[in-house]
């Protein structure tokens, strides 16, 4: 299949350049005419440089890919055929990249190829597993349900990362708060009171100093600081993008604290199993299901131990016994599978361990601002209580003496 890149100009009158695999260019000007394109120059691209496709992928969300699929379980329910339910999904649709996306589906479907084969190049929206899914739904007749099952793990998922963010940030949002109150202070307030002092004509306290001294740093490098600041987040963010031993350094870091290391494990736990019980229901057995898990899976230290525990399935070993680094796992996990493995239900007691900690996670997501909003509110008033002190201080002393 050729890649093209086509200069067109689209129904809204605007020049546009956009991407298109077609096997030859009769069939790539009927992928045009369908985009509602008028083609003003074609350009073919040598498969040296057929990493340009990247650029051309419309960018979905996860919420829109969930609405994809129940729009598609509800139009394959309802008996209409797939290429006029996707046109109508298409025609319903108020995103344009959703729009592009749903119209490169429905040309490759129209053109014979099956509705998990036209999904395969968005499978970062879709996932492996969904696509995979959709293919045995496609043999067994099933696709409905499979596109239901789908939505409903992206959905569950989605949920997860949700709350689990929120669980995460809230704390760091109340610090950042406390931080730009104290710059605040030491900016604008404790520099009105230092003429004052020098009137007193009076030795000032240690601590005193110390304010007088600090807010006139704080006040020369202000920008400075809040450049360096933003320098730190900047620079933190893209070695966690690009770096994986930085990376791996980090959420080891986050393994370790108390509370969100519970958060991290328990969502990575939901998630693993979650994704083993879909793939096994759709057909895949377990040592095929992790394989692929090692393609959809964030968190690099649960992906380097899921590669470890499929080389020793690779020699025999049981899965649960796999399964005892309580940094990761727990008991609980370790015993549920046991009893998967003992009665050959390791769907239905993956799916047991998987609810049981969505469940955790969604406890943990409420739990955590209430813990640590005291803790915020303390450090907070502990540093407001210094700067009071030693700016009341020398005040209560003069009045002391007077």
């Amino acid at each position: 299949m050729n890649f093209y890149i086509v200069y067109a100009i689209d129904k809204k009158g605007k020049k546009v350049f956009d991407g298109f695999e077609a096997d030859d260019i009769t069939k790539l000007h009927k992928i045009v005419q369908n985009n509602d394109y008028v083609p003003l120059k074609i350009y073919t691209i040598d498969e040296r440089f057929s990493f340009l496709k990247l650029l051309f992928i419309p960018k979905i969300s996860t919420d829109q890919a969930i609405e994809i699929l129940d729009n598609l379980n509800i139009v394959l329910k309802a008996g209409i055929p797939l290429t006029d339910g996707l046109k109508d999904i298409k025609d319903d649709a108020s995103n344009e990249n959703v729009k592009k996306l749903i119209t490169r589906i429905s040309n490759d479907v129209a053109n014979g190829m099956k509705l998990s084969s036209a999904t395969k190049p968005f499978e970062n929206y879709f996932t492996p597993t969904i696509i995979n899914l959709m293919a045995i739904g496609e043999e067994t007749g099933q696709l409905s349900q499979t596109l239901l099952n789908g939505a409903d793990f992206l959905r569950k998922t989605q949920t997860l990362k949700k709350n689990t963010k929120k669980a995460l940030f809230t704390p760091l949002i109340s610090l950042v708060l406390i931080f730009l109150a104290v710059v605040a202070w030491m900016t604008f307030v404790v520099p009105g009171m230092v003429d004052f002092f020098k009137d007193m004509d009076t030795e000032l306290p240690a601590l005193t100093v110390f304010l007088i001294d600090a807010s006139a740093f704080t006040t020369e490098y202000i920008s400075v600081i809040l450049l360096g600041i933003f320098i730190f987040v900047v620079l933190f963010r893209l070695l966690y993008r690009y770096i994986r031993s930085f990376r791996v350094f980090i959420l080891n870091i986050a393994l370790r604290v108390p509370l969100f290391s519970q958060m991290v494990k328990f969502f990575n736990i939901a998630f693993i199993m979650e994704y083993l019980q879909l793939s096994i229901t759709s057909g895949l057995t377990l040592y095929e299901s992790l394989k692929m898990l090692t393609k959809s899976i964030e968190n690099d230290i649960y992906k380097n131990d899921i590669i470890r525990i499929i080389e020793q399935l690779e020699k025999g070993e049981r899965f649960s016994e796999q399964t005892t680094d309580r940094t990761l796992y727990t008991n609980y996990v370790t015993r549920v599978l046991q009893i998967g493995e003992d009665t050959s239900s390791m769907d239905s007691e993956l799916k047991n361990i998987a609810t049981t900690y969505y469940e955790k996670v969604d406890d943990l997501s409420a739990m955590i601002p209430k813990v640590v909003q005291p803790i915020t509110m303390l450090i907070g008033g502990g540093f407001m209580a210094v700067i009071m002190m030693g700016l009341m201080g020398p005040i209560y002393d003069l009045i002391g003496k007077m």
